[in-house]
């Protein structure tokens, strides 16, 4: 907690951000009793975890600030060996079991251009190699030059140029990165034969979600682009304006195939033929950390022979609650269940062009619908002081699973011990959904671009007075909830009141 309370821009979220770990949970059986070398240490975020992995670590940095930092910050590991030397130079004596190049690869042609090798990525895809033992792995992790991120308009990350790598502007001796194709024809003339592939959302570098290569090919069966859609808003590198919907097209991609190829980062673990293989059944990994260490959880979805299935965990169990808690956590495992969450209707129906109130009321009101019918409550009878279960807190459209014109709550993890408003709650569907879309289409009425008036527009538009005094105690109360949750202060009512949409 005390270094996520340092986070205060982009520098140091990426650096301090338990996200950062995310990339590499789904990897563990690499790690736990293995020699792991790991190359651009930065200030530590990797190797921490490693070491707490029960790897045996050499952590080579060739900053000697950060590699000040990266001891600092693993300081008690014994397993731990900070190295501040250039890869390059670093001796070929020890094997290992495990390297890594995490975001180090773009950088081949800065750092390798003077090898003597023809090719600067090529040399230093073999360096690496030369570290690892019979049975070896290779774990990169690199931006995809085709991102689908980078088609909608998000800089290039190492330049801060729009378009710059979909057009390949690359210098000889400047950063690079690569499609999915170009990047495994390289491995394997690296001497990198067997490749298992995964997907990190939305990046590398601050994942939510991990996609394995089966996840991408089960598309037919299973539908997990909401994961991809909802990773949208948890990109830290998003630009001033979106060219369309992300949120949209992530849907379309993944049901066509080709989510892997567009997918905005790689995630590859590389080696002989004799290297060990993933689970082929594991479909993703989904993980919340950025919450306090009693709540954050895992969740993977699993093909089994019946059907994919859900499986959840906390990632620290011994974390226990804390006394007077007003919030519960509660784990469940189930099947995977058919239908489309009513959230993207949300993303439609603001990536209309002209969208007005009447339609946002529209969709409001049809989780209104299923909320009623799950409570057995008359409409004629709800109010906005009606007091409402606790356990149905997160009873939102992100959590609700439609098919046809049934519909299914899922995922109702939290538990406000209290019970709830329907007017709070009745918050927590429309403005916590609207602080999930990335960009929007231009509305009829430019004011709809301020969620705070919007959101009240709405409520209207269903039949509630939801007043601004309201308004501001329910926010009140939802930012003790996320205080509860995270541990840090989330947004005040007058940054949320003035929050404009992002309209193309």
């Amino acid at each position: 907690m005390e270094i996520r309370q340092q986070i205060r821009d982009w520098p140091t979220r990426y650096h301090f951000s338990p996200r950062r770990a995310n990339l590499l949970r789904p990897l563990l059986p690499y790690f736990e009793g293995k020699d792991v070398l790991e190359v651009g240490a930065g200030c530590g975020a990797i190797s921490r975890f490693l070491g707490e992995s029960g790897a045996r670590v050499v952590a080579l940095e060739g900053s000697g600030a950060r590699a000040r930092i990266t001891a600092a910050r693993c300081k008690g590991l014994g397993n731990v060996d900070v190295v501040a030397d250039v890869f390059q130079s670093f001796p070929v004596e020890a094997r290992f079991d495990v390297v890594t190049l995490i975001g180090v690869l773009e950088y081949a042609r800065i750092f390798f251009a003077h090898s003597g090798e023809d090719d600067p990525v090529d040399a230093m895809l073999q360096h690496a190699r030369r570290f690892l033992r019979p049975g070896g792995v290779l774990i990169l992790a690199i931006e995809n030059q085709l991102g689908l991120k980078y088609f909608a308009g998000c800089l290039e990350d190492h330049v801060s140029v729009p378009m710059f790598g979909i057009q390949d502007l690359y210098s000889e001796n400047g950063v690079v990165t690569f499609g999915k194709q170009e990047l495994v024809t390289r491995l394997q003339a690296s001497g990198f034969v067997s490749q298992s592939w995964f997907y990190p959302f939305p990046d590398y570098k601050l994942p939510t979600s991990v996609v394995t290569e089966d996840g991408m090919a089960a598309h037919s069966t299973v539908d997990l682009s909401p994961l991809m859609s909802a990773s949208v808003v948890a990109d830290s590198q998003t630009p001033p304006r979106f060219l369309f919907s992300l949120e949209q097209a992530w849907g379309v991609v993944y049901r066509n195939g080709l989510a892997g190829d567009l997918a905005n980062s790689f995630l590859v673990v590389a080696g002989g033929e004799d290297m060990p293989r993933h689970d082929p059944n594991v479909l993703v990994h989904h993980y919340s950390v950025e919450r306090l260490p009693r709540f954050s959880k895992a969740v993977m979805i699993r093909q089994g022979e019946s059907g994919a299935r859900v499986e959840s965990r906390l990632l620290c169990p011994q974390s226990a609650a804390a006394p007077g808690d007003r919030l519960g956590l509660k784990l469940a495992d189930g099947d995977f269940l058919a239908g489309s969450l009513w959230q993207k209707e949300l993303f439609r129906a603001l990536n209309k062009q002209n969208w007005s109130v009447g339609e946002l009321a529209l969709w409001a009101d049809i989780w209104v619908g299923h909320l009623l019918e799950l409570i057995s409550i008359e409409r004629q009878s709800i109010g906005l002081d009606t007091r409402i279960d606790g356990c149905l807190l997160d009873a939102v459209p992100r959590n609700l699973l439609v098919n046809g014109i049934a519909g299914q709550f899922i995922d109702l993890e939290w538990n406000w011990k209290e019970g709830v408003e329907f007017g709070h709650l009745l918050y927590r569907a429309i403005m916590l959904g609207l602080l999930s879309v990335g960009s929007v289409a231009a509305p009829c009425d430019p004011c709809l671009l301020n969620a705070g008036n919007l959101f009240v527009a709405v409520c209207r538009e269903l039949g509630f007075d939801f007043s601004w005094e309201r308004f501001e105690r329910v926010h009140c109360l939802e930012r003790e909830i996320q205080y509860q949750v995270n541990g840090v202060e989330w947004i005040r009512f007058d940054e949320i009141a003035g929050y404009r949409l992002s309209a193309r």
